[in-house]
Formats: C-alpha cells, sequence, structure tokens
C-alpha cells in the first residue's frame, strides 16, 4: 500500500507536469488558467503539521475547467496524509463558479494505522461568496491497534466462575461530511483591499470569513464527531513583486465536538504560478487580466484534508468455569461451612466437584470425600480456567477456618477419597493422651494436597499416611504432636515442600517401607526422637533441608535406600548426624553438620555415602564412624574442624577416596584410624590439607588394620601404610 507522502508526491509531480504541458501547447496563449504550487505550516493544539499542495488544469475551454489538484501533509507523532483529487468547474452568470470533485486519501496515523477514503464535494464560488459541501466514505473502516486482558475470579452464590475482562482497542475511519459558507468582508468600504480599477500586478490584501459545521461517525464507534467549525483567511496577493498570481495566505481554524474536544490551528501558506509566460519568465501577466470570477476557478479544493480517525477500547466480559489448578476437580458448586458445623455433612451433601469453604470454627472428627477441595475463610488458592486454562488466586470470603477437639484417639480429619485437597485451615487435635492424628490420609489415594496448615497439639502424628498413596504436601506445618510431624507408612509417593514440623513427641518426619521422597525446603526443630528416620527400600532426594536439636540421630536410614542431600543443615543432634544400616546409597552435598555427637555413623555393611562440599564442625566425637564391614566412603572438598575424637574412624575392607579436604581445629584424635583389617585407599586422594591442632599423630593401625595406596597433602606429606607419620 502507498504511503501518504508517496501519493501526494506523484500527485504534484504529475499535477505540475499535466499544467506545463498544458499550458506549452500550441495556442496556449488563449489559455487562461496555469499550475501553482503552494506550501505552508501550521502550528496547533493537537497536531502541527507541514503540507504541500499543488494545483493544474487538465483541460480547459472557454468558461469550463478540468482540474486535478494534490497535496501532501506531514504532522507530528510521523503521522502522514495524501490527497488526490479531480474536478470539474463551470463559470455561470452572476459571477458565479459550479463545481464537482472526487478524490481519494490515504492516512498513516500515529497509532501505526492505515486508512484509504473516497472523498467528493460540490461547490459553489463567487468573488465574494462560498458554499462548499462534502463527503467522506473510508473503504476500512478500522485498525486492530492492541489487545489486553485480565482475570479475576468471580464467586457468585455457590458457584465459582473466572471473569475475564478483554480490552481491544480500535482506531476507526468515520464517514461523514462537512459543509461551510464564506463571505468575502468588503475592506474597500474601509479604504483598504480592493480598489476600482483593481491593480492585480500590485499586493492587494482580502479577507474571508468561513462557517460551518462537521459529522462524522461509524456503526461500531461510541458516539460521534460532529460539530462547528469557523475559520478565516487573509490573502494577499501578488505578494511577490512581478509576480501576478503568487499569494500569501494567513489562516486560523477553530472547531469543537465531543470526542477531541477544543482544536484549533494557524498557519501561512505561499502559493506560487508556473508556466504560460510569454517571455519565458516566472510567472506572467496572465493572472492579472482575469476578472475576479475567473481567477476564482483557479482555487484549490477545500475540504477536510484528514481522514477523520479516532480510537476506543471495546471491553468484554465473559465467563467461565473454574477447576482446582492443583488436582484439576472442576468447581461445579460451592457450599460453606460455617461455625459449629460440620465438614462431614456438607461434603456429603454437596458431593463430587465441590468446593467447600469452612468459616469459624468447626468442633469434632471430620470426613471429607473425594473430588473435592476444602478451603479455610481468608486462605488463597490457584484455580484455573475450563476454558482457556488461565490460572489466578483465589481467597476464599469470610472468617479463617479452624478444625478443632476431636475425640480421644479420633483424627481432626479424614481423607475419603482421591483428587483432593485440604488448604488454608487450623488444625488443632485433643492434645496429649490420645493418639488421633490431624490428617489421616488413609490408603490407596492419588491427587492429593496438603497446603498451608497449622496443625497442632494432636495425640498422634500430624499427618498421618498408610499405605499406597500419592500426594503432595506444601507449607503444612506441625507443631507439639503427641507422635510424629509427618508419618508415611508403606509403598507412598510423597513430595514433601516448605513448612516446619517443631517438637514432634517421636520424630520429625518418618516412613516405612518403599516409598519415594522429593522433600524441599522444610525445616524440622527439637523432635523427642530423630529429626528424620527412614525404613528399607526407599528413594528420595532432600534438598535445603535443615534439623535442629533433634534429641537422637538427626537422620537415621535403616537398609536398602538410595538418598541424595543437598544443602542439609545439621545444627544439633543427640546421637548422629547420619545413621546407615545396610547396603544404602547416600549423596551429601553443599551441606553443614555441627553440635553433634557423632558426625556420620555406618553402622552396617556395604554401603556407599559420597560427601562433597561440606563442612563438619563441633562433633563431639568421631566425625565418622564405621563400625561395620565393607562400607565405602568419599569426600571431596569437605571441611573437618574441631572433631572431638577421630575425624575418620574406618573398619575392615572399607574403600576411602579423601581429596582437597581441610582438617583444621582441635582434633581429639588421629585424623585416620584403620582398625581391624584392610582399607583400600583409591587413587586420587590428594590435594588434602591438615591445618589442625593438639594432635601430631595423622593416621593410626590398630588392632590389625592396614591400608593400601595414598593420602597426599598439600604440604608434601604422603600417608602410607606402616611408613611414617602413620603407625
Amino acid at each position: 500500500m502507498l504511503h501518504a507522502r508517496s501519493i501526494a508526491i506523484a500527485s504534484l509531480i504529475g499535477a505540475l507536469s499535466c499544467g506545463i504541458a498544458f499550458a506549452d501547447q500550441p495556442g496556449s496563449n488563449i489559455a487562461k488558467w496555469a499550475p501553482w504550487l503552494e506550501v505552508g505550516g501550521y502550528a496547533s493544539n493537537t497536531q502541527s503539521r507541514g503540507e504541500v499542495a499543488g494545483w493544474a488544469p487538465l483541460w480547459q475551454q472557454g468558461g469550463s475547467l478540468a482540474f486535478i489538484d494534490a497535496r501532501g501533509r506531514l504532522l507530528e507523532g510521523d503521522v502522514q496524509e495524501g490527497n488526490l483529487a479531480v474536478g470539474y468547474r463551470v463559470m455561470h452568470g452572476g459571477g458565479w463558479n459550479l463545481g464537482v470533485w472526487v478524490g481519494f486519501d490515504h492516512r498513516h496515523t500515529r497509532l501505526d494505522s492505515s486508512f484509504n477514503q473516497v472523498a467528493f464535494g460540490l461547490e459553489a464560488l463567487h468573488p465574494d461568496f462560498d458554499i462548499r459541501a462534502n463527503g467522506y466514505v473510508p473503504t476500512n473502516e478500522r485498525d486492530f491497534v492492541s489487545q489486553s486482558s485480565s482475570f479475576a475470579a468471580l464467586l457468585s452464590d455457590t458457584s465459582l466462575f473466572i471473569q475475564q475482562t478483554s480490552n481491544t482497542g480500535w482506531e476507526y475511519a468515520l464517514r461523514g461530511f462537512d459543509a461551510e459558507v464564506g463571505v468575502r468582508v468588503p475592506l474597500e468600504l474601509f479604504g483598504i483591499g480592493e480598489e476600482t480599477p483593481f491593480d492585480y500586478r500590485a499586493m492587494q490584501s482580502e479577507l474571508r470569513l468561513y462557517a460551518g459545521g462537521f459529522w462524522f461517525d461509524q456503526d461500531e464507534f461510541r458516539g460521534e464527531i460532529a460539530g462547528p467549525r469557523a475559520r478565516t483567511e487573509w490573502r494577499m496577493e501578488n505578494v511577490l513583486s512581478g509576480v501576478p498570481g503568487s499569494r500569501l495566505t494567513a489562516d486560523a481554524r477553530y472547531e469543537y465536538d465531543d470526542v477531541r474536544k477544543d482544536r484549533f490551528e494557524a498557519g501561512l501558506r505561499l502559493r506560487l504560478p508556473f508556466g504560460g509566460a510569454d517571455d519565458g519568465r516566472f510567472g506572467d501577466g496572465r493572472f492579472a487580466n482575469l476578472t475576479a470570477q475567473e481567477r476564482r476557478m483557479s482555487e484549490g479544493v477545500v475540504r477536510d484534508a484528514d481522514i477523520i480517525t479516532s480510537w476506543q477500547v471495546e471491553t468484554t466480559l465473559s465467563l467461565e468455569g473454574a477447576e482446582d489448578a492443583l488436582t484439576g476437580v472442576d468447581f461445579d458448586r460451592v457450599a460453606f461451612v460455617s461455625a459449629g458445623g460440620s465438614v462431614t455433612n456438607t461434603s456429603n451433601a454437596a458431593g463430587a466437584n465441590s468446593l467447600i469453604i469452612v468459616n469459624g470454627t468447626v468442633v469434632g472428627s471430620q470426613t471429607l470425600q473425594g473430588n473435592q477441595t476444602l478451603q479455610g475463610g481468608g486462605s488463597t488458592i490457584r484455580i484455573r480456567g475450563l476454558d482457556t486454562g488461565t490460572e489466578l488466586d483465589f481467597t476464599a470470603p469470610g472468617a479463617a477456618g479452624a478444625l478443632t477437639a476431636p475425640a480421644v484417639n479420633t483424627d481432626n480429619l479424614l481423607l475419603g477419597g482421591s483428587n483432593t485437597h485440604v488448604s488454608g485451615l487450623e488444625v488443632v487435635g485433643s492434645g496429649p493422651g490420645g493418639f488421633g492424628d490431624g490428617v489421616d490420609v488413609g490408603s490407596d489415594k492419588s491427587n492429593i494436597f496438603l497446603t498451608n496448615l497449622q496443625i497442632s497439639n494432636t495425640g498422634g502424628d500430624g499427618v498421618d499416611i498408610d499405605d499406597n498413596n500419592q500426594l503432595f504436601i506444601i507449607n503444612v506445618s506441625t507443631s507439639m504432636t503427641g507422635e510424629s510431624g509427618i508419618d508415611i507408612n508403606n509403598g507412598n509417593t510423597v513430595s514433601i515442600q516448605g513448612g516446619t514440623l517443631a517438637s514432634a513427641g517421636d520424630d520429625g518426619l518418618s516412613a516405612d517401607d518403599d516409598n519415594s521422597f522429593t522433600v524441599a525446603g522444610l525445616m524440622i526443630t527439637s523432635p523427642s526422637d530423630r529429626g528424620i528416620d527412614i525404613g528399607d527400600n526407599n528413594t528420595g532426594t532432600f534438598t535445603g533441608v535443615s534439623i535442629t536439636d533433634a534429641l537422637d540421630d538427626a537422620v537415621h536410614i535403616d537398609d536398602d535406600n538410595t538418598f541424595t542431600f543437598a544443602g542439609l543443615t545439621v545444627d544439633g543432634a543427640g546421637d548422629d548426624a547420619l545413621e546407615v544400616g545396610f547396603d544404602n546409597t547416600v549423596t551429601i552435598s553443599n551441606s553443614t553438620v555441627r553440635n553433634t555427637d557423632f558426625g556420620i555413623f555406618a553402622n552396617g555393611i556395604d554401603n556407599t555415602i559420597t560427601v562433597t562440599n561440606t563442612r563438619f564442625s563441633d562433633i563431639t566425637f568421631d566425625a565418622v564412624l564405621d563400625s561395620g564391614f565393607g562400607n565405602s566412603f568419599h569426600f571431596d572438598g569437605v571441611t573437618f574442624r574441631d572433631i572431638g575424637a577421630i575425624v575418620i574412624d574406618l573398619n575392615p575392607n572399607a574403600t576411602l577416596f579423601v581429596a582437597n579436604t581441610t582438617f583444621a581445629g582441635v582434633n581429639g584424635g588421629p585424623l585416620f584410624r584403620f582398625f581391624g583389617g584392610p582399607t583400600t585407599v583409591q587413587a586420587g586422594s590428594i590435594g588434602n590439607t591438615n591445618l589442625s591442632t593438639n594432635n601430631p599423630l595423622l593416621c593410626s593401625t590398630d588392632f590389625g588394620g592396614s591400608f593400601t595406596g595414598t593420602i597426599s597433602f598439600v604440604d608434601g606429606t604422603i600417608l602410607q601404610d606402616n611408613i611414617l607419620p602413620c603407625n
């Protein structure tokens, strides 16, 4: 599509070429009208602009004239406009010239839209009067500008929706018309302006006043652009000495409409005639010989050169159903449980695909059916639109929800089925002396989410998970539980993210057999037994877990497990930071262990323990104690500081790799002890640093202990069996 500037340039060149060519035809001395070029600039309260216009006759004979009128505009904001029109005028009696024109317009807007329109008009021109009426019809009526959407949760009675508010910006080209009438002010009555006879070679002044109106609209555009318009022109004819037909025009315009409000502009235009001079010079005397009526035949087309555009935002509202973003359960209905009410009864009555909101305190043991979400008032869950898939937060109305005081040996909340989400509740048990759990998941359930729960004062576990479940526990905190904070039986797949397990009456987190774990960001504080206690044949990863002040082991792992700990922090344990049984594979990285009786205790056989970039400090006895058989230890980038007894104490048939490891502080025993049989030191055990004090003994071999291979330090010390400094 051609830009407005291209249209204007092509039109001006064509117009002037046609006019000059016409003037050069044989017999052109009888032609009355010659082409002209006009340049100008305008200051405005909306968009200042520069413009260039050209006019030229295409055909003329006697009192008839066909012409071309072209103009181009460049406005602030990189707005471009171009207009091309052809017209026909005829001189009539009484001094009137009647004309008609049709044109094509193009506009490139500041919003980067492009519009075209067909324009046309009728005119009646008199030396003293002007009458004009023009029409405008865009060929493309709107262009997309922008799109934005916002979403909000909408709870209406017993239904939950996601309301989408879509805002679409459109720029419109408006069809319409304008009209005006004008009159020449008879300045000669005041001693200025035209004289009789008029000297058309001398500079003369002419003042014209115009009044009219306009109306523009479009079917999809709200409102209309319509209002009055007034303008004035002060013309100074023959402003260039010796160039008849040259004109300097000072004009101003004011208009008003309800959409664009007040608009005014003022500017200057300079007109220069071209062609037709008998002596070949610029300009000639032809214009001086025209009558006032004839001179009006070469006026430019007066019309709204803009394609009238405006923009607006169309807002549409739509509703879609919602589902729990975690479980994917549709919310076909919403039910409420008030203080003193029953979750059990409400859950049974609502049925599947329900959101149940608890406001206030509900007393007694409760049961939640499957395919439901239980949410406390004032808490927030994530919901998802059924149509668009849009996710957003939904905050339940009403008072905070709490489940309290079940009977002794009964659970606060029992989950009755899969696809269940419990969130944003305080759960308070019956206190010491019973075995009731805060939340009892039961067995054989999947797609269970427990989020943002505060569970306390239970006789049993904070969360009790039986067998063969698949669930997520997110930001769930337990405190003062009679048994474990979270207890997991057999065959479960469990993800734990965040939360705190505080002051458990047994273990912080305990699990039996055949489970799979993913644990991140969990804090375990002051358990009465172990921080983490795991049975047999489990797998999992622990990231960013911290355990403080465990009465027994921080982490205890029985047999045949595979675990990775990254970013583990142990600060205080009455026994071991990590104790393993038989056939375990454990990897520890980027961790900190301090204030424990022992660091790592291998109590069984055939364990593989790998530790990297980890610090052990303030250990009461051994940092690493191997009391089993055939265990393998790999240390790389580890720091041992202030170890109360032996740093690494190995039993028979152990395998050791130690590299880039630092021994520092006050250590109460040798760095290495090889006890009761042979140990294999793997190749690459180099780059170690000994900064420890009060311990001249680097290694010892007791009760038949020995080792093969070497351990090298950066100071050149090399440890070899039966060679000093080993003994």
